[in-house]
């Protein structure tokens, strides 16, 4: 059985290096494209903090400005995207948005947020900020575009049966599912 990982480049290859190294048979299938936004500048006073909730962030903040400040990251695997960048992680949250909120909550002491972020968001970060009266500024920069199709090696998988596919957000579950009922392949997958 391969487990077919749908996350975008570089991360599903990286995702599939590791379970192969753990001995499991996995190949990735991303069903989205990361493409980085212009944005201007955001206005980031010294003592900002800069706020990470996916490695894609980072790669986009270090492509596009690679500013320098203290960061906050959702979990581990943006902490060390963040580090390689030569970012300072200032706080490592527990690897979901509701943790990160009450870790800036705890630990941001007055200092400016600016949460750098993807187009499709969830959490509601930056407002929940606010309403605790934290500055907080969110800045897009990138965007994760949807596939028009299935890859290739997962819709063959599909079609011949017993596979695994690993899904990691909600919108990554429902374009899965679009593009299998698009081509037909409801049936196939239970």
């Amino acid at each position: 059985m391969t487990l077919f990982i749908t996350r975008p480049e570089p991360d599903a290859s990286l995702t599939v290096d590791t379970l192969r190294q753990e001995g499991l048979d996995a190949a990735a299938s991303p069903l989205m494209t990361t493409r980085f936004l212009s944005a201007p500048m955001p206005d980031l006073p010294e003592n900002s903090i800069l706020v990470f909730t996916s490695a894609n962030g980072v790669r986009a903040w270090s492509a596009l400005f690679n500013i320098k400040r203290p960061a906050f990251t959702v979990g581990e695997a943006t902490a060390a995207t963040a580090r390689e960048a030569g970012l300072e992680v200032e706080a490592c949250a527990g690897g979901d948005v509701d943790a990160l909120f009450d870790t800036l909550c705890q630990l941001s002491a007055g200092r400016p947020v600016c949460h750098i972020r993807g187009r499709h968001s969830t959490g509601q970060l930056t407002q929940r900020l606010r309403s605790e009266g934290i500055k907080a500024d969110a800045v897009e920069l990138y965007e994760a575009e949807a596939a028009r199709a299935l890859p290739a090696n997962l819709r063959e998988a599909i079609t011949a049966g017993g596979h695994d596919v690993g899904v990691f957000s909600p919108r990554s579950m429902r374009l899965f599912l679009d593009l299998v009922r698009s081509e037909g392949l409801g049936a196939q997958v239970g």
